[in-house]
Order: structure tokens, then C-alpha cells, then sequence
């Protein structure tokens, strides 16, 4: 008896130590560029840590996540080398090659976001120099749950891409085809998919 308490009392002693957050955690927490969060490993396991995010560049998370264990050693995250990730209230997945953020999850299909940094140039007039200069657009995605691919949802096409996409759901389609739902009314379209019979 005496052994099983000391053996209980060792193992209580010696598990403090795991998954107490270093002095360098620490001091990266209190940085506005770091947020408290988590990845998803390939074997699903959540992994409590600190994700640096950019105060100037919304796409850069899109592409890789610098992650900050709670011993303070780092490492940077490809799509496709972990399952997710999320940070202050934003859950994002990893899916053909790319990071996307979930807007919605529903019972029947699913929207998500991607912010893509777009380079252009301007060539200049005869004589002057060439300037270029960076946008972000947003761009949606769905994805049925009973689906493998996500669908694009596209700019200038979406009315008729969304009216096949939903087919099944008659009053949504009618919806769209009266211009009733838009583009910008995307997440209201999902939420009646997901409530269509």
C-alpha cells in the first residue's frame, strides 16, 4: 500500500512539469501578434499553443501557420501537414493544398473563406517607371457534406452555378433565380440550404 502512494505521489509531481507553459511562451503570449490557439495533427490531436497572425497580411495565415509550442520551440505549418488550426474564435481547415476558414457548418453543406493576395503591375507610360501594388479578395467556397471537393463559388457566374448546386432545394433556387438572394446574401443561402427539406 505504502508503494502504491509513493508510486501516485511520484507520477502527480512528475506530470506538473508537462504542458506548463516556458518563460518564452510566456512573454510571445503577451504580444498582440501572437493568439492563443490550437493545431490539429495528422493523427487528430489537438495541440494547445500560440499562432502568430499578421496585423498588415490577412492572406499570410491562408498559406502557413507559425505555431508556438507551450515549451516555446516553433514551427511552421503547411496545408496538407496538419488537419486545422484555429485562434480567437476563426477555425480554419486544411483541404486541396490550402488553408480555409469555416464560416458555417451545417447539416448539409458547409462555407468556407479564402483570402488571396493578388500582385499587380501597372507598366507606366513611355519614359516612366512601372508601379505595382497588392489587393486581398475574399473568395467562398461550399462543400456538401456527403462531397470530397470543394465548389469555387465564382464572381460573375454564381447565380446560375449556385441555382444547379442547390437543385434540390426548389424554394432556395427560386430565390436566387428572383434576385431575391445575391452574391453578398451567400451565408443566408447556406443557412436556408441547410434547413431546406
Amino acid at each position: 500500500m505504502q508503494k502504491l502512494i509513493l508510486l501516485s505521489l511520484f507520477l502527480i509531481i512528475s506530470g506538473l512539469g508537462y504542458g506548463q507553459e516556458s518563460e518564452k511562451y510566456k512573454k510571445l503570449k503577451t504580444k498582440i501578434k501572437y493568439r492563443e490557439g490550437y493545431i490539429i495533427n495528422l493523427d487528430s490531436t489537438k495541440v494547445k499553443g500560440l499562432i502568430k497572425t499578421s496585423l498588415v497580411n490577412d492572406a499570410k495565415i491562408y498559406d502557413v501557420v507559425n505555431f508556438v509550442y507551450k515549451d516555446g520551440s516553433k514551427a511552421n505549418f503547411f496545408p496538407g501537414k496538419i488537419l486545422g488550426f484555429g485562434y480567437f474564435g476563426s477555425n480554419f481547415i486544411s483541404a486541396d493544398k490550402k488553408f480555409y476558414r469555416i464560416l458555417i457548418e451545417g447539416r448539409k453543406v458547409n462555407l468556407y473563406e479564402r483570402i488571396v493576395k493578388n500582385h499587380n503591375v501597372v507598366v507606366g507610360a513611355p519614359g516612366m517607371p512601372s508601379s505595382t501594388y497588392t489587393t486581398s479578395s475574399e473568395n467562398f467556397y461550399l462543400k456538401k457534406v456527403d462531397e470530397d471537393e470543394l465548389f469555387f463559388v465564382p464572381f460573375f457566374t454564381f447565380r446560375g452555378d449556385l441555382m444547379t448546386y442547390f437543385k434540390d432545394c426548389p424554394e432556395l433556387v427560386d430565390a436566387i433565380e428572383a434576385r431575391e438572394l445575391r452574391r453578398r446574401d451567400l451565408k443566408e443561402m447556406v443557412r436556408r440550404y441547410n434547413y431546406c427539406k
